[in-house]
């Protein structure tokens, strides 16, 4: 299991064609191989993390894991909620692709991106991550080339802009629900 101290982490399976898919984006605070835990024989690995930046994590093996659990049960109500949470969000993700233009799920993707990587500033919510239109595409299983056209309708629309590396939710267009 690993800890992530500092930085970014873009979680990624290769598909038959040998495309990247991303899986999710995790930065500080978040645990990936938990999985491996609860198992008791080895398991194939679901994905790959691959740094988006420069990134720390901390290691854990299942004995060092469950001694820390013993001795703190406090820390394990905290990963049990986590996994519930972690669990929740994927249960959600799910059910937010399955028929839904690239339009909509390249917006919601930017509404989660931004909950996470968002500062509010008086042109909107600025998404602080560092992405290309090709991992937006991997992210929401679609092709670099509709991300484009989503992206641009969306531009269109003054939903969004680019500044600079950045993405920008611009007011209005349901921002208040998610940022009041």
């Amino acid at each position: 299991m690993y800890l992530v101290k500092a930085g970014k982490l873009k979680l990624v399976q290769i598909n038959e064609e040998g495309r990247e898919i991303i899986i999710e984006v995790i930065g500080p605070g978040e645990i990936i191989g938990e999985e491996a835990l609860f198992q008791k024989e080895e398991q194939k690995h679901l994905f790959s993390a691959i740094a988006m930046d420069e990134a720390m994590v901390c290691c854990f093996n299942r004995n060092q894991f469950e001694k820390l659990l013993l001795q703190n049960p406090g820390l394990a109500i905290k990963i049990i909620s986590y996994l519930g949470q972690k669990l929740y969000k994927m249960t959600q993700h799910f059910s937010e692709v399955v028929g839904t233009s690239v339009k909509d799920k390249l917006l919601r993707l930017f509404f989660k991106l931004a909950d996470v990587y968002g500062r509010k500033t008086s042109n909107g919510i600025v998404i602080e991550l560092e992405i290309t239109q090709q991992e937006l595409g991997d992210m929401i299983g679609a092709s670099r080339v509709m991300v484009s056209y989503a992206l641009k309708e969306l531009r269109n629309s003054g939903i969004i802009i680019r500044y600079g590396k950045n993405y920008i939710l611009k007011p209005g267009h349901c921002l208040e629900k998610y940022w009041g």
